[in-house]
């Protein structure tokens, strides 16, 4: 998000990374597959697949590929998605 903000910064836009719907008021929690692999066990699915994703920067494009290197590198900037199977 720093590298995020810089960008802004160098940009002359008064825009900050960090206000996008992963902090509060908006997220309560954030979870991790070991999450849902517990919360699975108590309610009785479970994960049928997961995936990472590395998110986009919204920044100019030619930044693109070294931020998503970097953000992959460090697991930041990463989203979760999970796909969920009821057990019967």
């Amino acid at each position: 998000s720093k590298i995020i903000r810089l960008g802004y910064k160098i940009r002359g836009l008064d825009y900050v990374g960090n206000l996008s719907p992963m902090h509060s008021p908006y997220h309560l929690y954030e979870f991790n597959s070991e999450s849902f692999k517990q919360h699975a066990q108590q309610y009785q699915y479970m994960i049928a697949a997961k995936e990472y994703f590395v998110c986009d920067t919204y920044l100019p494009k030619i930044f693109n590929p070294a931020l998503k290197s970097i953000m992959r590198i460090s697991n930041t900037g990463m989203q979760l998605v999970v796909w969920l199977k009821k057990v019967s």
